[in-house]
């Protein structure tokens, strides 16, 4: 199929693309959807992909680090207490000079900050705040980053504390739910609802 017939047929998918809200058996009046891709459809995640296909590219010549997920971003960046932290705020404003040019807007209050130290206190290194249009991110001790917890020392042990906690209560429910104490009965429902944590 040739290039410009595809490039026609998605422009005629997007275009003038509208959504309404249905509430009971009634609808709101239609709005035009300006950006983004329509969710739930086939070519939704191809859409998405070249909208943040060459999100990487605007960083170049920084020295940070990016992962990418889905529509999640971290950045990273690695420097001494005594060394110039712009790199980082520099990333941050590209970010969001991008996402105004493509009308993706950012969930600010999503965002924050956790700075990754050895020693017991790192306020040495928090001088800087980082921000996106004059809203500041929040400074945390601890992040959850695809489904595990880690602190600002890098250590685990919120994650594991509250592990525990959940395979603990699902033990304690599982044993007053069933009276019967047969081995090999609790062993599977052991394996099947509480391993899994």
């Amino acid at each position: 199929m040739p290039s410009q017939v595809i490039y026609t047929w998605t422009e005629e998918f997007l275009y003038h693309e509208s959504q309404s809200l249905k509430l009971g058996g009634s609808f709101s009046s239609s709005v035009l959807v300006t950006s983004g891709v329509p969710q739930g459809s086939v070519l939704g995640p191809t859409l998405f992909l070249l909208f943040i296909n060459d999100i990487c590219d605007i960083f170049h010549g920084l020295n940070i680090k990016r992962k990418l997920y889905a529509d999640d971003i971290n950045l990273y960046s690695c420097y001494d207490v005594n060394s110039s932290q712009s790199d980082l705020l520099v990333a941050i404003n590209r970010l969001y000079n991008c996402s105004c040019v493509w009308q993706l807007q950012i969930a600010v209050e999503k965002c924050f900050v956790c700075t990754v130290s050895n020693t017991r206190h790192n306020d040495g290194c928090t001088g800087s705040s980082y921000g996106i249009n004059n809203q500041t991110f929040a400074s945390v001790e601890s992040v959850r980053d695809l489904g595990v917890t880690m602190d600002c020392q890098l250590k685990f042990d919120k994650h594991i504390a509250g592990t525990v906690q959940k395979a603990m209560n699902r033990t304690s429910l599982i044993l007053k739910s069933i009276h019967l104490r047969d081995r090999t009965l609790l062993t599977k429902v052991f394996i099947t609802y509480v391993r899994p944590w």
